[in-house]
């Protein structure tokens, strides 16, 4: 079983470092590959995606921190967590 744990791990580390030699612009100086095109186009696409109720609970998040953020869990655990999210809270 171990023998397969390492294999996989050796795997996923030789995949990762092939991805990122690709993509990195310090090896590759090659702007028009299209795996670097389907990279950017990602980025942005992820980057760029906003929806204005979530952008303004991110900015009160931001700004009161974790004590509004605990209190909100706190509160939805108590809600919606039955017998078993109240036991917690206490």
């Amino acid at each position: 079983m171990y023998k397969y744990y390492l294999a996989i791990s050796l795997a996923v580390l030789v995949s990762f470092t092939i991805l990122a030699a690709i993509i990195s612009p310090r090896i590759n100086n090659n702007d028009s590959s299209a795996i670097i095109e389907a990279d950017r186009a990602a980025y942005l696409q992820v980057n760029n995606a906003h929806f204005e109720p979530l952008n303004q609970i991110m900015i009160i998040l931001s700004q009161y921190g974790r004590e509004v953020a605990w209190t909100m869990a706190g509160v939805l655990l108590f809600i919606f967590g039955g017998w078993t999210g109240k036991k917690k809270l206490l």
